[in-house]
C-alpha cells in the first residue's frame, strides 16, 4: 500500500518510507553545506579546515533552557501578523541537500526548515544546530514507525526533551503525523493515538517548554482527522499536509488537475483555525506526474500561486507554510517532481520567488520577542518534573 504524495508504502508487513531516508540524506546535506561554508563563514567565525583558532562562542562550556514569550490572544510563536516561511530541502540535490544552497538560489531566508526523525532516534542535535547557526528553527517530523506500543514515558522520550530544551531556541515537534493514512502503523486506534499524543505533550510541557505540539493528519481521507483530534489543551499548531498532483497515486483512473489546494485547506481551516494556528506543514505541486508521463511546470505554477497569494486574504490564521522540495519522481521514492529548485524549470523557481516576496511571508523568529534564553546551572540536574514549568510573561 502506498501513497503518491508521501511515498510511504507497506511491503510484507514492515513500513518502508522514503522519509527514513533522511538520516542518509541529511550526513550528505552536512557535507554539501560545509563545502560552501569556506566562502560563506561569517566574520569570526573559523571555516572548517582553518588552521585558525575559532573564535569563542557566548554559549560555549554553558548550558541555556529556552522559553516561549507568552502573548495574550495568541498561541506559542504564534505571529500576530504574517506567515512564516518553511521548506523541506534534505532530499533535494538540486541545493546539495543543504539549506544555504536552498536560501541563496530561492533568495530569501526561510524561517524553519523540516526534519523526519524515527520514533528512538535520539534528538537530532547536530542538525539543529545547523538550523541555528543560520537563524532558522527546526521543525521535527517524530515518526513511530514500529507502532504505538513503542511509545512511552522513558528515559528515550526525556532525554530527548532535554535535549530540546537546551538546543538554544524554538522546536517545533510534529508528531506521528499523517495519521489519518492506513500506510502507517499508527494509523487504526484513535483512542490509542490521542493517549500517547497526550503523554508526548505533557512531558514535552514538563521537560521542554520551547518545544510545540503540532497535530498534521494528511488532507486525505478527510473522515480519518476528527476522530484522532488530542483535544486543545494539548495542541500548539494544527497542521496539514496537502498535494496538488496531476494524478493521484500514480493512477490515470483518479486524476487530479481540477482540484483545487484552497479547497482542501478551506475545510482544515474552517474547523480548526478558530482554536489553533494553522501549520500548512507540507505543500508542493508537481512539475512532473508518472501516471500520464507529462512535464508540467505551468500546473505547479498554477497551484502554487492559488495556494500562496490566498493566505494574506482568505487564511490569515495560515501562520506558517512548508515547501516540499523534493523530487520523488527520479528517485524512484513516489509518482510526483516537487522540487523548485530544478535548473530545467527556472521559471517555477522565479515563481515561487515572486510568490514568497511579500512581506507578509515572515523569515525569522525573534528573539527577545518570541523566545528568550536562561543560563543553566551546570554540573547538576536542571530538568527535574516541575522545574521550569513557568512561562516567561511579556
Amino acid at each position: 500500500m502506498k501513497h503518491a504524495a508521501t511515498g510511504r508504502q507497506i511491503t510484507g508487513g514492515r513500513m518502508l518510507s522514503w522519509k527514513a531516508l533522511v538520516g542518509i540524506t541529511g550526513i550528505v546535506g552536512a557535507v554539501g553545506a560545509a563545502a560552501f561554508a569556506l566562502a560563506f563563514a561569517p566574520a569570526g567565525e573559523t571555516p572548517p579546515g582553518s588552521n585558525l583558532s575559532p573564535a569563542p562562542k557566548p554559549w560555549e562550556g554553558k548550558r541555556f533552557g529556552c522559553y516561549p514569550v507568552k502573548r495574550p490572544g495568541l498561541a506559542k510563536y504564534e505571529p500576530q501578523h504574517g506567515c512564516y516561511l518553511g521548506a523541506y530541502v534534505l532530499q533535494d540535490h538540486h541545493v546539495g541537500n543543504s539549506m544555504q544552497p536552498f536560501e541563496r538560489l530561492i533568495q530569501k531566508p526561510h524561517a524553519s526548515y523540516l526534519r523526519y526523525v524515527g520514533y528512538g532516534r535520539p534528538f537530532p542535535k547536530q542538525w539543529v544546530e545547523e538550523c541555528r547557526k543560520i537563524g532558522a528553527v527546526p521543525n521535527i517530523a517524530l515518526e513511530p514507525n514500529n507502532g504505538l506500543d513503542e511509545v512511552q514515558d522513558d528515559a528515550y522520550l526525556r532525554q530527548w526533551a532535554r535535549d530540546a530544551f537546551e538546543s538554544r531556541g524554538p522546536v517545533f515537534l510534529r508528531w506521528a503525523s499523517e495519521f489519518n493514512g492506513r500506510w502507517v502503523k499508527y494509523h487504526g486506534n484513535p483512542r490509542k493515538y490521542i493517549q500517547k499524543f497526550r503523554m508526548v505533550a505533557r512531558l514535552m510541557k514538563q521537560y521542554a517548554p520551547n518545544v510545540a505540539m503540532v497535530w498534521t493528519p494528511l488532507w486525505i481521507p478527510k473522515w480519518e482527522i476528527t476522530p484522532y483530534y488530542p483535544g486543545d489543551a494539548y495542541v500548539d499548531w494544527a497542521g496539514i499536509n496537502i498535494y496538488a498532483v496531476h494524478h493521484h497515486n500514480g493512477n490515470l483512473n483518479w486524476p487530479g488537475m481540477q482540484e483545487d489546494p484552497r479547497d482542501h485547506l478551506r475545510w482544515f481551516y474552517r474547523r480548526y483555525a478558530p482554536r489553533k494556528p494553522i501549520q500548512v506543514s507540507e505543500f508542493a505541486s508537481t512539475t512532473q506526474c508518472k501516471a500520464c508521463g507529462q512535464t508540467m511546470p505551468e500546473f505547479a505554477i498554477e497551484k502554487m500561486r492559488l495556494m500562496y497569494r490566498s493566505l494574506p486574504r482568505e487564511f490569515p490564521r495560515v501562520k506558517m507554510i512548508y515547501w516540499f522540495s523534493y523530487d520523488t519522481l527520479h528517485t524512484g521514492a513516489a509518482e510526483n517532481n516537487y522540487a523548485i529548485t530544478n535548473p530545467q524549470f527556472p521559471q517555477v523557481t522565479e515563481a515561487y520567488r515572486d510568490g514568497i516576496a511579500a512581506p507578509h511571508f515572515l523569515t525569522r523568529f525573534r528573539k527577545g520577542e518570541d523566545y528568550v534564553l536562561k543560563e543553566l546551572p551546570l554540573g547538576e540536574e536542571a530538568l527535574l518534573p516541575g522545574l521550569f514549568r513557568a512561562v516567561i510573561q511579556q
